[in-house]
């Protein structure tokens, strides 16, 4: 994580991390969320499985209140309890390849955003 310090702008907008990586960064004055306008908490499942909600909740007091945040998760049934503690009024997208085919096409996944939610 020493080696992230040094590429961290203060005015950072986007930030994908781990929770850890996270609180570790916030922790160690190495990142101020203030400006951030979307977050993505990636591996967000093991901190289900980890019992990490009150991590969680120390990350949102550091976000702005209007900053996007995206939750990423590999298991589909943990994410509940998260979405409660982190998420308002949250939208579900759920991927999922077509296992009916062998072929080895990789498939695209997109969710179309109206020009009117872009604002």
């Amino acid at each position: 994580l020493k080696e992230q310090e040094s590429k961290l702008d203060v005015n950072t907008r986007a930030i994908v991390a781990t929770p850890s990586g996270l609180l570790h960064h916030i922790d160690s004055s190495s990142l101020s969320l203030q400006s951030v306008s979307f977050l993505v908490i990636d591996e967000a499942d093991l901190m289900v499985s980890l019992e990490c909600g009150k991590e969680m909740k120390d990350i949102l007091r550091y976000l702005p209140t209007t900053c996007q945040k995206i939750i990423v998760s590999a298991i589909p049934g943990e994410m509940e309890r998260l979405k409660r503690i982190f998420l308002q009024s949250p939208s579900v997208l759920k991927l999922q390849e077509d296992t009916t085919t062998k072929d080895t096409v990789l498939n695209d996944f997109y969710m179309p955003v109206f020009r009117k939610d872009k604002d």
